[in-house]
């Protein structure tokens, strides 16, 4: 009968490692405590990625040195995994809170990017927006000025048949008083007795005739003068509210502006659960509505 042969059992030593349990929790001491302020903290955010940077390359040594030591023992691997994996998740509890106060500040800082992006997208459109605005005031105030100035010769036009048909109906009337003069002096010529008469009508006529052409072109000349300064004036004033009229509508818009922003930022409330807290935000809301409709009410006038 032939003996079983024993299997040869060969003792390996136990997995060693370079990094102990204390130097773990010294690394814990050193480094769970970090925290960055804020995403203008350069010292915190520093000390964070220098301490993640060291406890990352400590666990990759460590898997490093594990591996080496499996190749040679491969029946090995069970406990020396084991042994590995229970370091790493200490390593990971230092490790993983760094690297997640790491990407909130990254996460900030990206926000911030994003967000400056977005204004100048939007001061780019208002920009160009407020360009088209001022073009069309342009084009409107040109269009205007080409309509007064049309209606203003029309009424000059107006003003100057006005002034000649009077100027007609003068001539007319002064016609006809020479007409009955000259009809009175052929009376007086028939009446010899009545020759000193003559003179004296024909005297008269002639002075009343002088003294109306001198009327007559003194009141068209102060009439001219006076419908003149009018129409300055009255271009005056229509210039001068044109003015503030176009100096308030930028303001207007900014006011209108503003008042859709508040609309906006009230239109979606928050879920609160709580009957104060809903009476609150509803009596905010209210508050804020109030405004809006008093800022869409400021219009320039």
């Amino acid at each position: 009968m032939n003996a079983v042969e024993e299997p040869t059992v060969t003792v390996l030593p136990p997995a060693k490692f370079d990094i102990a349990d204390a130097y773990i929790a010294e690394l814990k001491d050193r480094y769970a405590s970090l925290r960055i302020v804020d995403e203008n903290d350069e010292d915190g955010y520093e000390a964070v990625k220098v301490a993640l940077r060291t406890m990352v390359s400590t666990r990759t040594a460590l898997d490093k040195n594990r591996k080496a030591q499996t190749q040679e023992a491969r029946e090995w691997i069970a406990s020396a995994n084991a042994e590995a994996d229970r370091i790493t998740r200490k390593l990971l509890e230092v490790e993983n809170p760094l690297a997640a106060e790491k990407k909130r500040i990254d996460d900030i800082k990206q926000a911030a990017k994003d967000a400056a992006r977005l204004k100048a997208e939007e001061d780019e459109r208002e920009r160009l927006a407020e360009i088209e605005r001022r073009e069309k005031a342009i084009r409107d105030a040109e269009a205007a000025e080409r309509k007064k100035e049309a209606d203003k010769l029309a009424a000059e036009r107006k003003a100057h048949e006005e002034e000649m048909a009077a100027f007609r109906r003068q001539k007319e009337e002064l016609e006809a008083a020479q007409a009955k003069l000259k009809a009175d002096q052929d009376e007086v010529e028939k009446a010899k007795a009545a020759e000193a008469r003559k003179a004296e009508l024909a005297k008269a006529a002639e002075e009343a005739a002088a003294k109306a052409e001198r009327d007559l072109r003194e009141k068209l000349e102060k009439d001219r003068v006076a419908a003149e300064q009018k129409k300055l004036d009255d271009a005056k004033r229509e210039q001068e509210e044109a003015e503030r009229l176009a100096e308030m509508r930028p303001d207007v818009e900014r006011v209108h502006t503003f008042a859709k922003t508040l609309a906006e930022a009230i239109s979606v409330k928050p879920a609160c659960k709580t009957k104060k807290a809903k009476e609150a935000v509803n009596a905010a809301v209210a508050a804020v509505q109030g405004a809006v409709a008093a800022l869409y009410e400021f219009k320039a006038k």
